[in-house]
């Protein structure tokens, strides 16, 4: 589990016009307003193959990325690899912020936009993690 103040995404998620930042004396949280949701943030690589194939369907309508994880399943995840997605999402699955970065030149580069999604498209992206 990553801190999303950590990701490169932070500002642009932190920023969002549904997302509320509450400070305590310990520790920070962010919620998605909308359903009083906590976000959480999660950090996972790819291989090549399957990098690609996961920034294709983050492209895709919601309909056709639901037919094509139940025809070939989702991209799987390695242990390390040289395309990373940074995804918070929040914790009823009706946020999600997805961003897919390369690894190049010793570090990790955007590759694609920041994709957000609400609602019942929140849900249908987020089975791709």
């Amino acid at each position: 589990m990553a801190n999303i103040k950590n990701l490169a995404i932070a500002e642009a998620v932190v920023s969002s016009e549904h997302v509320e930042t509450r400070k305590s004396f310990f520790s920070t949280s962010y919620i998605y307003i909308p359903t009083q949701s906590k976000l959480k943030a999660t950090v996972l690589d790819y291989s090549a193959d399957n990098g690609i194939l996961l920034q294709r369907l983050l492209q895709q309508p919601a309909e056709k990325v639901k037919e094509e994880i139940a025809s070939k399943g989702k991209p799987q995840s390695t242990q390390l690899g040289n395309i990373r997605a940074e995804i918070v999402y929040a914790a009823d699955k009706q946020f999600l912020a997805v961003q897919v970065f390369r690894f190049a030149d010793f570090k990790y580069h955007p590759s694609g936009e920041l994709s957000m999604f609400e609602g019942e498209e929140a849900a249908v992206y987020a089975e791709l993690f």
